[in-house]
């Protein structure tokens, strides 16, 4: 990397220079101030810019003795890459960190000297996650979605859940929300040919360990319950691709394709065939698909992360799972599968006799009748770098928790049999994602993306909280 740096100082002093020396000694290319800045904007102005037009692709400013807080506005309105913040100079580092979150500037913090070896390994990470791939990727992620269109298939939320501003939507991500009502998911089902939804019956068979009907929940035969979900799955397919829906989220199905009314279809199976890149039609493009969402209103914030996380990902297949039990004595989180994941089922293209999946009747306290997906204890490996995500709202602006993880390993045999794995956080670990985490949901792909996705979510002006 290209990193220029500002000593704020009389002159380059002793701390900017065993700095500079370390970072070459790490392989970067370094471009030091001619001269200090202790006073005057216009010093300050002129260094900055003269490291722009060095090409910096990050700037660091360096604080060893006390100088004016303002100085590192004037500074920062002209870097032309992300700040660091770093020195000994515990007054004139806070100094000018309070002046840069005043007017909103963002920054990387190092305190100490560059001696100390905590200090170093900040600053690695740092630069790690301001990669000029990394925010490449990121920026090119948030500009993929300008122009997409988001579906909202089901039910409308209750009082009190939350809700999507389209306007906001389309003006801030450049995403048109477009919702589906009942009558619209029932109006597409009734056109898909009974000879579709006997195919997709017998492909799903084929692609399975174990059926579990029940003849109640889960029912077998082109009129039963687990045609209803494959029938709203081709009704859905259909409809995104007639109207150019490039993701969605499905919240309660109700299927009203025959003379018997409307009944409540899980959403399990048809959101994780969305996700898939093959069904009983051949290869296809996925159509990342998030399902729940407090009180049956579908979950617009999980689709548009999977959706960001796709980007990032290079098309990789992005986990959706309900956090379950979080262990204090391991520190580990259960991960509760929704269906929509893909990690395990888009194996079912790479893996024709694999047979890693069983259908079992949905739970009861689900309210809706179809199957639930289960997945064979060895068909999720245990994935040593992930990038966990969620994006949510607090107090009307969008933020995203990011962190960067591990799934560890598979859940026990006969522990829960919709839980198929876990995951641990590094950083502050199970006790800052607690304090942090603020959704019954979360989201993943794996690789390391934390740099690219807060990248992204900077381009989106959605906050980046990272754990």
């Amino acid at each position: 990397m290209r990193i220029g740096i500002l000593a704020f100082a009389d002159s380059p002093d002793a701390g900017s220079t065993a700095l500079a020396d370390w970072l070459r000694e790490r392989g970067h290319i370094v471009v030091e101030g001619e001269k200090g800045v202790s006073s005057g904007a216009a010093a300050a102005a002129s260094e900055t810019e003269r490291l722009a037009r060095a090409d910096c692709e990050a700037v660091v400013f360096s604080f060893d003795s006390w100088v004016p807080s303002g100085l590192a506005v004037q500074a920062a309105l002209r870097a032309s890459g992300p700040i660091l913040l770093t020195g000994s100079s515990e007054a004139a580092f806070f100094g000018a960190a309070e002046a840069l979150l005043e007017v909103g500037t963002g920054f990387g913090r190092a305190l100490g000297s560059i001696a100390d070896l905590s200090v170093q390994a900040l600053i690695e990470q740092w630069l790690r996650l301001h990669a000029v791939e990394q925010r490449q990727r990121g920026e090119a992620a948030a500009q993929k979605l300008y122009g997409t269109r988001c579906g909202a298939f089901g039910s409308s939320p209750s009082v009190g859940s939350p809700t999507v501003d389209a306007a906001r939507w389309l003006s801030q991500f450049g995403v048109y929300y477009q919702p589906f009502g009942l009558r619209e998911v029932a109006a597409w089902s009734r056109q898909v040919a009974p000879e579709r939804v006997e195919a997709g019956l017998i492909w799903l068979q084929a692609q399975c360990k174990e059926i579990r009907y029940d003849g109640r929940t889960l029912t077998p035969g082109v009129e039963g319950t687990l045609a209803r979900q494959m029938r709203l799955y081709l009704a859905v397919k259909d409809c995104c691709a007639h109207e150019q829906i490039e993701f969605c989220t499905l919240a309660e199905l109700w299927d009203g394709s025959g003379d018997g009314g409307m009944t409540a279809v899980s959403p399990m199976l048809p959101a994780a065939l969305l996700n898939n890149n093959v069904d009983s039609e051949g290869d296809k493009k996925p159509v990342v698909c998030a399902t729940g969402g407090s009180g049956g209103g579908g979950d617009a914030n999980g689709a548009l992360t999977m959706q960001l996380l796709h980007h990032i990902a290079e098309q990789q297949p992005v986990l959706s799972a309900e956090i379950g039990s979080c262990r204090a004595d391991s520190g580990l989180i259960d991960l509760i599968d929704t269906g929509a994941s893909a990690f395990g089922v888009a194996r079912l293209a790479e893996n024709a006799d694999g047979r890693v999946m069983t259908l079992v009747p949905a739970p009861e306290g689900d309210g809706a009748l179809g199957a639930a997906i289960t997945l064979e204890a060895d068909a999720v490996a245990a994935v040593p770098e992930v990038t966990f995500a969620r994006i949510t709202r607090r107090s009307g602006r969008f933020v995203c928790v990011i962190a960067a993880g591990e799934i560890v390993c598979p859940a026990a045999p006969g522990e829960s049999e919709r839980r198929a794995m876990q995951a641990q956080f590094h950083g502050g670990g199970l006790n800052a994602f607690l304090n942090i985490w603020s959704s019954p949901r979360i989201h993943a792909v794996s690789g390391d993306h934390v740099g690219a996705l807060k990248a992204a979510c900077e381009a989106l002006d959605i906050e980046p909280i990272l754990l």
